[in-house]
């Protein structure tokens, strides 16, 4: 299998249960881990016509950018996107492992972030790191 289908059943997917968020998705749907952290060569692109082989890692993100919550008062907080991802463990069986979920399960509280611009700037200029994890 071509690495980019993975990218082809991301788009797939998403045309059939939400085409409206097409716009949005990101160009990339990940990338192999090896020497590099991101092997820029093995991306999780259209493009991409390297073959998936068994003991590969790869790293799996769906993203969508720009989506707009209408319902939030404030103007400048209605921005924001959304990035999913898990390492997946290419096997030779066909059973492809989650390592980031059977390995190292995490609490949504300890993964999820949301940043405010303001609150960055105000945190830059006391010598903080202006994310904020609630």
């Amino acid at each position: 299998e071509k690495l980019s289908a993975v990218h082809a059943a991301v788009l797939s997917k998403l045309r059939n249960k939400a085409a409206h968020l097409e716009k949005h998705l990101t160009r990339d749907c990940g990338f192999a881990m090896g020497l590099e952290f991101r092997e820029a060569a093995l991306l999780l692109n259209a493009k991409c016509e390297a073959r998936v082989k068994p003991g590969m890692v790869f790293n799996v993100a769906v993203g969508l950018a720009d989506l707009e919550a209408k319902d939030v008062p404030d103007a400048s907080s209605r921005k924001y996107a959304l990035f999913l991802s898990d390492t997946v463990l290419v096997s030779e069986a066909g059973a492809n492992e989650v390592i980031t979920a059977e390995r190292a399960p995490k609490a949504w509280k300890d993964v999820s972030y949301y940043l405010n611009d303001d609150e960055e700037e105000e945190a830059g200029k006391k010598g903080g790191g202006g994310k904020q994890k609630r």
